[in-house]
């Protein structure tokens, strides 16, 4: 609920080549965290107990909670009692309301009967392919170390490999921020990247006979997965309206979610009957090709919605008195 809800946050008070940062910065935040936070919980440990632990951890979460509050005021400050036009799903035409007094029956009406909004057919690919693309990843992460060994790395090296593929998941997190920041650069294409690098990174591993082989599998990797929840994430504000962005958002994590609960057991289920891991990293490179076709059609699919939106005697930036270009017309996701 806090990531979705900075994830609104954002969507909320940036915009552009400024949101796109902001949420590469956010998703590569977790990554980084994930990295220092067992060494600092074994310094908490030593120096104040494990009771002291949770309660520094629980100050922590609590700073979360003054944060949110802070947008709450900001928000109903910007509010200003204005109102809108809303669709009624129970009388079926547009009614005048006040944002401020919306209720919650209207609202999750609205979620059902708008669905056409943001249930797209670019969203709809971008969802299939980074659920099915995440939850084998997660699986992966869960069986890095055991293919590790099976692979003959000593232990000590393969707990490494784990600081290695995330520190390559936070750099690739911020990818897509910065090349939203180059003019002529199409950031959509860093999921088509980001999933062709998976599984290389997968081909690699399947194939490694030492330690550097081994660890240029697992960069490819780490890459892929930073790049992967970062771009989707860009990608569902970018297509979905402001307003569905919390639906969207926790639909997307919650399909990765479900599908990451049987990714483990199908995995334990594939090295138990082949008798080898290989069949595992088989498996996840086939999901790696198969989301780079999905990302590819969600491009292709999105371009042509731009395309049809536009009108070919529409020129901007042409003389004066023609229409301004929108951040939203750019050809991305």
């Amino acid at each position: 609920m806090t990531y979705i809800s900075c994830v609104v946050a954002i969507g909320r008070e940036f915009s552009g080549s400024q949101r796109t940062l902001c949420l590469a910065i956010l998703n590569s935040s977790h990554v980084v965290a994930s990295i220092a936070y067992p060494y600092c919980l074994e310094w908490l440990t030593e120096q104040y107990g494990l009771t002291g632990t949770f309660l520094i951890l629980g100050g922590f979460t609590f700073n979360a909670m003054v944060f949110f509050a802070i947008c709450l005021v900001n928000r109903d400050k910007c509010k200003n009692n204005k109102t809108s036009v809303c669709y009624d799903a129970e009388n079926g035409h547009n009614v005048q309301f006040d944002k401020t007094k919306t209720s919650l029956r209207r609202r999750v009406s609205n979620v059902f009967f708008k669905s056409k909004k943001y249930l797209s057919t670019p969203y709809l690919f971008i969802l299939v392919a980074a659920g099915i693309l995440l939850s084998s990843l997660d699986g992966y992460l869960a069986v890095m170390f055991d293919i590790a060994l099976w692979k003959q790395i000593d232990s000590s090296r393969a707990l490494l490999s784990f600081v290695i593929f995330s520190s390559f998941s936070a750099v690739s997190c911020l990818v897509p921020g910065l090349l939203k920041q180059i003019k002529g650069i199409n950031s959509c294409i860093y999921p088509i990247f980001a999933s062709l690098a998976g599984g290389i990174g997968q081909l690699i591993v399947y194939f490694s006979n030492n330690y550097i082989t081994y660890m240029t599998g697992t960069s490819l990797i780490g890459v892929a997965y930073g790049g992967i929840v970062s771009s989707s994430m860009n990608a569902v504000v970018k297509i979905v309206e402001l307003e569905f962005v919390p639906v969207a958002t926790g639909l997307l994590l919650t399909v990765e979610g479900l599908l990451a609960i049987g990714s483990g057991p199908l995995f334990g289920w594939l090295r138990d009957t082949t008798g080898s891991y290989g069949s595992v990293l088989m498996a996840i490179m086939a999901v790696h090709w198969l989301s780079l076709v999905l990302y590819m059609l969600a491009w292709i699919f999105r371009t042509h919605e731009k395309n049809k939106h536009k009108t070919p005697e529409t020129v901007y930036g042409e003389s004066p008195g023609t229409p301004e270009r929108n951040e939203n017309d750019d050809l991305v996701f």
